[in-house]
């Protein structure tokens, strides 16, 4: 078999399976693609986290309540006149 994909010295590659491998070399566009893919989504996750965060800050708001606003609106004020 001449030029078929075939396992040589433990690395798979282009050679000349008749019994003497010649192994083509590595490959490593796929390896960097992945690498670029990979390092590109973790901002992408930062995103989609602090988005979440803000959702679910805003729903605990909502759902506090008016009287939880007011007792909320006090602890800040009395936390301002004691920091100043």
């Amino acid at each position: 078999m001449q030029g078929a994909d075939c396992c040589v010295g433990g690395r798979v590659g282009r050679a000349d399976c008749d019994g003497v491998g010649v192994d083509s070399g590595p490959d490593d566009g796929p390896v960097i693609r992945v690498a670029a893919v990979t390092t590109a989504q973790f901002p992408l996750m930062a995103a989609q986290a602090v988005a979440w965060a803000a959702t679910i800050a805003a729903q605990w708001l909502i759902a506090m309540g008016p009287i939880d606003w007011i007792i909320l609106t006090a602890t800040a004020l009395v936390a301002l006149i004691i920091a100043k």
